[in-house]
């Protein structure tokens, strides 16, 4: 898993070079947000201090670009080494390590269901923005069946495919029973 996260580091590292205007500076933030959410979770310091590279024009004609990849660049070279020198962070040891729950069902049989994979499923259907909505929802909404009606209205909007792909690669995963 680690060496796998690495590799994927690496390649934005090097994607940082190609940052030349707004839009691949938020070409790159929005696949490196969607990296870093799955490894450190939502609203975690790497992902608040990449949506804070925000591009700028001046009004000489000029921009920050070469600074803001220069930030991405060395943003992601810590990032390496710190999980080089230190491991995984803890929520990636967490997810992978600890994240079961056991369903009891009528029959008394007890079912353990990995839900880090059910998690993973759902990260990989939605991108970093559609994550942080549906977690706003999670956090903010008291009521249980408001809060089932709005995941379901939100789902719904990102497109009527999200929801089935999320359930149908769930129920096909073949690690989901542990």
């Amino acid at each position: 898993m680690q060496e796998t996260i690495l590799e994927a580091f690496e390649e934005l590292k090097a994607e940082t070079q190609k940052i030349h205007s707004e839009e691949t500076l938020t070409d790159w933030k929005n696949k490196a947000v969607n990296i870093i959410v799955r490894v450190y979770g939502i609203d975690s310091k790497p992902e608040k201090q990449i949506n804070a590279l925000s591009y700028t024009w001046y009004m000489d004609g000029g921009d920050n670009t070469s600074k803001r990849k220069t930030q991405a660049f060395n943003l992601m070279d810590g990032l390496i080494k710190e999980i080089n020198r230190f491991g995984l962070p803890e929520k990636m040891i967490l997810d992978n390590d600890k994240m079961n729950i056991n369903i009891t069902q009528n029959t008394n049989q007890s079912t353990k269901i990995n839900l880090s994979l059910i998690i993973e499923t759902i990260q990989d259907e939605l991108n970093g923005k559609q994550l942080k909505e549906i977690q706003e929802i999670i956090q903010s909404e008291e009521n249980t069946e408001n809060k089932k009606n709005k995941i379901v209205d939100k789902l719904k909007k990102f497109g009527s495919d999200v929801a089935t792909n999320i359930v149908a690669g769930i129920l096909t995963n073949p690690n989901i029973y542990g």
